[in-house]
């Protein structure tokens, strides 16, 4: 054990223990429920939750997660979500790593960062596949270039995207990457002087079959070709991108803004100041995904990782750290506090996960109307109608409560939202949604905009409070 041991030790080991998230994803519950029916009856068509619009369309894109979520649950409950999502967020980014130079000072440091700014999306939901799968599709395209595997490697990409076009809709963000390293590939081999680590001909063409190959076994999943249009119908919907907070994007009151935007200075100015000739690869892949990372907070995860190994490989090289990058160093004479310190990193870790775990069920009833739901449940009113806040649809649906609003956009459509927002921003006529659908009870965060209204309106009465949350029912 040295200090150049205990560098990398050190920040993944931490990584996995903030890795370790509480269950307060709003939509993890529904996912949880939709695993269970799809193992119960088959991967449903139409709404099964919601008393709204039972009959709308229902694109379950992510039901081979939804039944990898159930089944954990099912062995490890919620502490076992918790961990194996934190211990695929640890792998995801130690791909990150072997692929980044200047291990392990200047790419442990780059990667803390990238990792902070992905924090965004942690936790227990689907989405980690995403990101999971972009780090294996780039991590062997990177090792391929550096002549690390062989041409074997690009008959893995199909087999990667049948499974993750099962798992995900996102599935499509790996066959833009397999493109963006051909046409890279073609443009970097026209310049006067190529890339040295510019891909043969050859991989080049095995690498349009494998882009053609992805895309047509992509095609293999329950909703087959409305599997490429669905992330587009969600993409180009403006009441989707109003309502939901992860399609923001991001200000400079927020952390990640001011991350993302350091990741971008520092790339940009290893481009300018490295010895090396900026690859055709690494421009494509570092602008389009900064790009995206400004116009939406959900692209920040993508291109935190996209982005990490060519701000390594620009920034090294443009330091020329070769102290940083030494293959190998000699046992350092003093093991003893390295080991100490090793031993006290991991003790911390420890520490900090189990202390997530151990404070989960408190945050969980903190952050949903966990008190209100047994209140309905005790009350025998589970047969009424309840308009719920939209991060709460999830876990009325976990409790087996019918909703009016979850976090499935898709299914509810701009109609439905629109509906809802009426009533939750108090616009004229907010409250002829209620009427239209039979609503009887509200179920709504204290200090909502809606409580304030329905405490003063006449055709409402409190009927239960608790510090989270109001429950409001018709007066008369």
């Amino acid at each position: 054990m040295n200090v150049r041991r205990l560098f990398p030790f050190a920040l993944f080991v931490l990584l996995l223990a903030i890795a370790v998230r509480p269950t307060i994803d709003p939509d993890m519950w529904w996912h949880l429920r939709t695993g269970e029916a799809i193992l119960d009856g088959g991967i449903p068509r139409r709404d099964i939750f919601s008393f709204t619009y039972p009959t709308n369309v229902w694109v379950t894109h992510e039901w081979l997660s939804q039944v990898f979520m159930w089944g954990v649950y099912r062995l490890g409950g919620l502490t076992g979500l918790m961990v194996t999502f934190a211990a695929m967020t640890t792998v995801t980014w130690g791909l990150v790593y072997l692929i980044s130079d200047g291990k392990p000072y200047v790419a442990g440091m780059v990667v803390a960062v990238a990792a902070k700014a992905s924090q965004v999306v942690w936790g227990s939901r689907p989405q980690l596949f995403n990101l999971l799968f972009l780090a294996v599709f780039i991590f062997l395209l990177e090792r391929r270039r550096d002549g690390a595997v062989g041409k074997q490697v690009y008959v893995a990409f199909p087999l990667l995207t049948l499974v993750w076009a099962n798992l995900h809709s996102g599935f499509v963000l790996g066959i833009v990457v397999l493109g963006t390293y051909l046409i890279a590939g073609y443009l970097g081999r026209r310049r006067r002087a190529p890339d040295p680590r510019a891909l043969p001909p050859g991989d080049l063409r095995r690498l349009g079959f494998a882009v053609v190959a992805a895309a047509l076994v992509s095609l293999v999943n329950p909703n087959g070709l409305r599997l490429w249009t669905f992330p587009i119908e969600n993409l180009t919907s403006p009441i989707q991108r109003e309502l939901i907070v992860e399609w923001f994007p991001p200000t400079p009151d927020q952390l990640i803004f001011w991350l993302t935007l350091g990741l971008v200075v520092v790339g940009v100015l290893g481009f300018v100041t490295a010895s090396r000739r900026s690859a055709a690869t690494d421009i494509l892949m570092f602008g389009g995904t900064a790009l995206g990372a400004f116009l939406s907070v959900r692209n920040i995860p993508i291109f935190a990782i996209a982005a990490t190994p060519i701000v390594c490989r620009y920034l090294t090289d443009a330091l020329s750290a070769k102290s940083l990058v030494a293959p190998g160093d000699e046992p350092e004479p003093r093991r003893l506090p390295t080991l100490v310190a090793g031993a006290a990193i991991g003790g911390a870790a420890f520490v900090i996960a189990a202390a997530t775990i151990a404070g989960n069920a408190a945050t969980v009833r903190d952050a949903f109307p966990e008190a209100a739901v047994d209140w309905v449940e005790a009350n025998g009113r589970t047969g009424e109608r309840i308009f719920n806040a939209y991060g709460w649809g999830g876990y009325l649906i976990w409790r087996g409560l019918p909703v009016y609003v979850d976090g499935r956009a898709d299914v509810y459509g701009d109609a439905g939202l629109i509906n809802f927002r009426r009533t939750w921003d108090v616009e004229p006529g907010w409250e002829e949604p209620l009427d239209r659908f039979g609503v009887s009870l509200v179920m709504v965060p204290r200090g909502s905009r809606l409580a304030v209204v329905l405490d003063e309106a006449p055709r409402w009465r409190t009927e239960y409070e608790d510090p989270v949350t109001f429950v409001f029912g018709r007066s008369g």
